[in-house]
């Protein structure tokens, strides 16, 4: 790239690490307003240079996706799948859950919180979008990873330029990762996140048979809210009482559920020293209805080892769990990805950001839908409303004891 951008900036020799007398930082500045004054000039009439401008835009472009300092990426703005991205991201990313980068939906590697920012730049188009796009940066927590755990990164994302087709260049600066000396779970930390759970119908921003609805549309294997109810309910003393409750009290079979579901989560750490995620579900009348419970089901249990198992020639679809490498005291924050296995890739349908802390359980979920051709995001809530059940706990203890032995 040295020798091929053109110098616009003062040199600084002092500083200066390259062979035309600039630093990295006048490298990067001299860039893009190269490649931002290629794209300003007027193409109506050929001109006798122009295969040349190609070649030397082309020899740019592979300029920047070569480079392992200065971190390049280029993308669809539509839907954000990555078209090109430079050497030193393709290294960063590396141990993405997906296996690839390009392809990929690069909102996928951003926290879900911070998503719509950049589903919001999909509606640039045309030469005034574009000028709008060009002249601001726009600053996200992206998600890397190691073989096991991720990590948030600030990331500010520099336009630097819009192609006709809609695939845009950026310049990407990354804040450098975290040094960090990871210490072992806090077993006394762990009971107190573990406990039970009701869902916050007000806080929330959807249903779950609503999420449901999407999902299974992207994944069939999907075992969402209803079948869980479902399982419950085949219990026929269960199912008696809770149609018994729904008539005498006019309400709908599934709300009347949602506002009697709990969910027991328990954190362990197995053998090797990983956090492991066991939830169990029931349902419950409040006391003022009758005081029933039903017997807690086990729901799943996941171990957050990130990459550690290779499920890809096992399995046509499965789910992967990281865990954050430097959370806040009580908290638990991870990052789940449920993948399937496409053809000679990976695809993502669906992913979470899960914090728990001692309020209670938020999880942020992200995905594409393809029948409304657009990204779409929900937002759930569980509050905590008791400790975790002592028999239950004691139980998932001694059964992860029994296997660690």
């Amino acid at each position: 790239l040295d020798a091929r951008v053109p110098i616009s900036s003062g040199l600084n020799q002092l500083r200066s690490s390259l062979a035309s007398g600039r630093t990295v930082e006048q490298l990067m500045g001299d860039l893009v307003k190269y490649v931002r004054s290629l794209k300003q000039e007027h193409c109506d009439v050929p001109e006798p240079n122009t295969d040349s401008r190609n070649v030397a835009d082309e020899l740019i472009r592979s300029g920047m996706l070569s480079s392992r300092t200065i971190l390049f990426l280029s993308v669809s703005l539509s839907d954000w799948k990555v078209t090109g991205a430079s050497t030193g991201l393709k290294e960063i990313l590396k141990d993405n859950p997906f296996k690839q980068l390009e392809g990929r939906r690069f909102i996928d590697f951003v926290h879900p919180r911070d998503a719509l920012k950049l589903r919001c730049l999909s509606s640039f188009h045309g030469s005034e979008g574009s000028s709008s796009l060009l002249n601001t940066s726009y600053e996200v927590y992206i998600r890397t990873f190691d073989s096991e755990s991720f990590e948030c990164r600030r990331c500010t994302l520099v336009p630097i330029s819009v192609h006709d087709y809609g695939v845009v260049l950026f310049n990407l600066l990354l804040d450098p990762a975290a040094s960090y000396i990871p210490e072992p779970l806090n077993v006394a930390v762990l009971k107190q996140l573990s406990g039970i759970y009701a869902f916050d119908e007000i806080r929330s921003s959807t249903l779950p048979w609503d999420l449901d609805a999407k999902i299974e549309r992207l994944d069939q294997d999907h075992f969402g809210f209803i079948p869980m109810i479902g399982a419950l309910l085949h219990c026929p003393q269960t199912r008696k009482i809770v149609q018994e409750m729904s008539s005498k009290f006019g309400m709908q079979l599934s709300r009347l559920a949602l506002r009697m579901f709990q969910l027991h989560l328990s954190f362990l750490v197995n053998e090797e020293g990983f956090l492991v995620m066991s939830k169990h579900v029931r349902l419950k009348l409040p006391s003022y209805m009758g005081n029933f419970q039903s017997m807690w089901q086990k729901h799943e249990q996941s171990s957050i080892d990130g990459n550690k198992e290779d499920l890809w020639l096992r399995k046509e679809a499965w789910n992967r769990f990281y865990q954050h490498k430097n959370t806040r005291n009580l908290e638990i924050h991870l990052s789940k990805f449920s993948l399937r296995r496409d053809g000679g890739s990976v695809r993502c349908s669906n992913s979470e950001s899960i914090l728990v802390n001692q309020e209670g359980i938020t999880i942020w979920s992200e995905f594409w839908d393809e029948s409304q051709a657009k990204f779409a995001d929900v937002v759930q809530y569980f509050s905590k409303v008791a400790g975790t059940d002592d028999m239950l706990y004691s139980t998932e203890l001694n059964c992860n004891r029994s296997v660690r032995r």
